[in-house]
């Protein structure tokens, strides 16, 4: 164990948790800080723990701890997630919207999420509609408000009039804007880069 990886990883969280609070102060809800950490040595983890994060974000599904799920849950995943652990209540879900109508992003259009998420209710016992999930588009002018944040907001309260129900979970902001989410109206914030720095290339 480096105790100069540990102490930049303090250092960083610290950092991400003051620049929250700077936001927070000012709105009634409670922002989540999810640590993404795929592709993040054990030890990295390990050192957030111990500064107390307690939110982390992988894309895989590891045996010995339980995580915030990243990315497509493929139906031999599902299995993994909700069978074999013994899951006895429903799998919370994000519903990922592609604000940014780009190709080359998942998700689902803005005209189609409020069927997506009746579907979800009425037909999927095995999982909780928690909440709509976006990722801004890349390259943008950051001088400018966020189209992309403002279009999931829209999203949420046509879901929450259209289907009767409650406030809804929004997860919106990345370590480039996440600051600029919160004030947008995001409850969970996802922070990998500022936090444990950039990932390796791919098949490294």
């Amino acid at each position: 164990m480096s105790a100069q990886r540990k102490e930049e990883i303090t250092s960083n969280l610290n950092e991400v948790r003051k620049n929250m609070m700077s936001v927070q102060s000012h709105k009634q809800v409670m922002v989540c800080l999810v640590a993404v950490s795929k592709y993040k040595p054990v030890e990295d983890l390990m050192y957030a723990y111990e500064a107390g994060q307690r939110h982390f974000g992988e894309n895989y599904l590891p045996k010995d701890i339980q995580w915030h799920f990243i990315g497509h849950l493929q139906s031999n995943k599902c299995k993994s997630a909700c069978i074999s652990v013994g899951r006895t209540e429903p799998l919370r879900v994000y519903v990922q919207v592609n604000t940014s109508e780009e190709d080359a992003k998942s998700g689902v259009d803005m005209s189609s999420v409020v069927d997506v998420c009746r579907h979800i209710i009425d037909k999927c016992p095995g999982l909780n509609l928690h909440g709509l999930m976006t990722i801004g588009m890349f390259g943008r002018d950051p001088s400018l408000p966020n189209p992309d944040f403002k279009s999931l907001m829209e999203c949420k309260a046509k879901v929450e009039k259209e289907l009767g129900i409650g406030s809804m979970e929004v997860s919106m902001g990345m370590s480039s804007d996440y600051l600029e989410a919160m004030k947008e109206g995001s409850t969970n914030i996802r922070v990998g880069t500022t936090l444990f720095g950039g990932r390796p290339p791919k098949g490294l």
